[in-house]
């Protein structure tokens, strides 16, 4: 395979937190985070997360002990939403 099969749809599909997960996973260890992260601020590009995804998240960096650690952390933690990275 020469390049990716691309998703030429218009609508929005549901992708798993797992499926997130492991896929930012990979272009971390691929050392592509700084260009991936660069390319979706260029593009604009968001997801949608559900309320019960937040809250897990909002859960596991309390729990992690998180709390006034990392700035980001604590803004998540301490927001009535996640706060998208300015």
């Amino acid at each position: 395979m020469k390049e990716p099969f691309l998703y030429e749809g218009l609508n929005p599909i549901d992708v798993t937190a797992d499926t997130v997960f492991e896929i930012v996973k990979t272009i971390i260890a691929n050392g592509k985070e700084q260009e991936f992260r660069e390319s979706c601020r260029e593009k604009n590009i968001s997801i949608q997360a559900s309320a019960e995804l937040v809250n897990l998240v909002k859960t596991q960096l309390f729990a992690s002990r998180r709390l006034h650690k990392s700035i980001f952390s604590d803004e998540v933690i301490r927001s009535d939403t996640c706060p998208r990275e300015q």
